[in-house]
């Protein structure tokens, strides 16, 4: 928020700068918006980047009520229009989300649809939720290529920490990676007190570069001691 609007009592409450403010909005209580169509287009990036459904309970020229579509969510958001201008104020707001993540494309789509009254196909909401993920959460070819500075990082912080990063060539002759291998130095010193059998469970990652977490577990010596 990098502007602020005086009321008539003198205090001062921050303004929804839409510019800045679309990709990922922070809401809070007093906040000002130009117009309901600035709020409620505010409302729907917050459902994107949340990975919630959200609802306008009620959308009329004095007040706007959002809600989560789960009932028994606590997020809320109200809005009162002020003296009879353009602008409203957040005047009720319950920040937490209740509820686990979880955004249905059918809800989308009708969404849209209401909001923007025509038809938008599965194609076109699915390509549609892609190029949102990838502008909230980043590119993840990008994001693999910062894993050497990660791993370069990680050893500087952790002493004793063993990290090695495997990586393959391409047949552009690039660097890709390939593996990953992360022991921390207090793992390495509590497995000196387990039983000398090691399982080793797995989990399938989801995502454009599938690949499989596996973690080593073992027990301690004595029957009562837990898992490690």
């Amino acid at each position: 928020m990098e502007e602020n609007n005086e009321s008539e009592s003198g205090t001062w409450y921050p303004l929804f700068n839409p510019d800045v403010m679309f990709d990922k909005p922070e809401f809070e209580l007093g906040m000002i918006f130009s117009n309901r169509v600035e709020f409620k287009k505010a409302v729907q990036s917050h459902a994107i980047a949340a990975k919630r459904s959200v609802k306008f309970t009620k959308n009329a020229p004095e007040r706007v009520y959002a809600r989560c579509k789960d009932k028994e969510c606590g997020w809320k958001l109200t809005i009162l229009n002020l003296n009879d201008e353009e602008t409203y104020q957040i005047r009720d707001y319950q920040p937490k989300h209740t509820c686990a993540p979880s955004f249905k494309m059918s809800v989308f789509r009708q969404d849209v649809m209401d909001d923007l009254g025509c038809d938008v196909s599965k194609d076109q909401a699915h390509r549609a939720k892609r190029l949102a993920l990838k502008k909230l959460e980043g590119c993840p070819d990008s994001q693999f290529s910062r894993l050497w500075d990660y791993a370069e990082e990680l050893k500087r912080t952790n002493p004793g920490f063993t990290l090695i990063v495997g990586s393959v060539e391409d047949d552009n002759g690039d660097t890709r990676f390939n593996r990953l291998y992360i022991c921390l130095d207090a793992v390495k010193k509590g497995f000196v007190a387990c039983r000398p059998l090691i399982r080793v469970d797995g989990c399938l990652l989801k995502g454009p570069h599938k690949g499989i977490l596996l973690t080593a577990v073992t027990t301690r010596k004595t029957l009562k001691d837990n898992g490690f």
